[in-house]
């Protein structure tokens, strides 16, 4: 291969390596063809958008478009928060773009995180759990769904009406014609492209595929629901009732959920057979995952190392990225065989995901002091 392209094969791949690693691919599904049909769109609108301004010009544009998408995916998660509180659920995180992490910290007990790359958000909620099977869950669904859509609305309307000579820039374009643009004009011209993009059901995940499920695909929509209580439930692994909850209300993943309620609970025996009972196959990566770390586990607490390496190995590679669940579950069995390096790197990277939340938190922390002290 020639120098030249060498070259540039491995600045991209320093310039993608962290949108691939970027938690927005799991909201997306761990569908990375999802995130290049952004990219192409967008990459398409600024060239058509500004092919004639000179590179100065040009270079402050597409700054002020990035920075006017962020703030567009801000206020779209910010409605889904708010939603999400008024119905009862908690909010976990509210991830802002994608690639390298510019800010990140904690906000109410909320991780937030801002990214380079506008490629989309995501907010991560709880509480599914205790409300699935009260009334109204599906009207409360719908809602936190749709605020994001409204909230984009809301400020593509406030942007057209009143925000329209707001922030000038002066541009030149190789024409030799200048012409000023308006940062409300920005704003108004991203939102309704972001709401063509959103509420068309074509991505997986976006809000358009969802509403779109809850109002026409009822199965399909039933099959989202569970999925939300179970990961309610995986995380917390402290809801009691589960172990009660018959095989067809959760389907494949009724028997990993009651087996890492029962490990929860310290009946490890109990659930190890339980959840070797469990065919893998029926099972989606993350849930995989789940499998493979709960068993590690229970392995490494009944003393057969060999097993729980083999099989934490299996969790941290069963995703990309990694769970945070299969990180802590391998960091516990590096630092049985003395690898504490690793180990806290792992923990480190685990605690560091955002939407963990306060309980899953803590509890890692614990995990990682027990290990340590072994």
């Amino acid at each position: 291969m020639p120098p030249a392209l060498l070259q540039l094969t491995g600045l991209t791949r320093c310039v993608l390596t962290p949108v691939r690693r970027s938690p927005i691919l799991e909201y997306m599904g761990h569908n990375p063809r999802s995130m290049w049909f952004l990219v192409l769109l967008n990459g398409l609108l600024l060239y058509n958008a500004y092919k004639n301004l000179t590179a100065v010009s040009g270079l402050v544009m597409i700054a002020a478009l990035i920075g006017t998408y962020l703030f567009h995916i801000a206020v779209h998660e910010l409605g889904h928060a708010v939603a999400a509180f008024a119905v009862g659920y908690q909010t976990t995180a509210i991830v802002v773009g994608a690639g390298p992490r510019l800010i990140s910290g904690r906000l109410g007990g909320v991780d937030v995180a801002l990214h380079l790359f506008p490629l989309g958000g995501y907010t991560s909620h709880r509480g599914h759990a205790a409300l699935a099977s009260k009334p109204g869950f599906w009207a409360r669904e719908f809602l936190v769904t749709a605020a994001g859509p409204l909230a984009t609305l809301s400020l593509t309307l406030v942007s057209v009406f009143w925000l329209n000579d707001f922030g000038a820039i002066d541009l030149k374009y190789d024409v030799g014609i200048r012409r000023t643009h308006h940062i409300g004009s920005e704003l108004a011209f991203v939102g309704w492209w972001l709401l063509v993009i959103n509420l068309v059901p074509m991505l997986p995940n976006s809000d358009g595929s969802k509403l779109f499920a809850m109002l026409f695909r009822r199965r399909q929509a039933a099959a989202h629901r569970d999925a939300l209580v179970a990961n309610d439930i995986l995380q917390t692994q402290r809801i009691d009732a589960t172990a009660e909850l018959p095989a067809e209300t959760f389907g494949p993943l009724s028997g990993l959920m009651k087996g890492m309620v029962l490990h929860g609970k310290g009946r490890d025996l109990e659930a190890l057979a339980l959840l070797d009972s469990v065919n893998p196959e029926d099972l989606d990566p993350t849930s995989r995952s789940a499998l493979w770390s709960s068993m590690a586990t229970i392995c490494l607490r009944r003393g057969d190392l060999t097993r729980a390496d083999a099989l934490s190995l299996r969790a941290l590679h069963e995703t990309d990225p990694p769970t945070p669940t299969a990180q802590v579950a391998h960091a516990e069995v590096l630092f049985a065989t003395g690898e504490r390096a690793e180990a806290n790197r792992l923990f480190d990277a685990a605690l560091a995901i955002p939407g963990l939340g306060e309980e899953t938190r803590e509890s890692f922390a614990r995990r990682r002091t027990i290990a340590a002290r072994m």
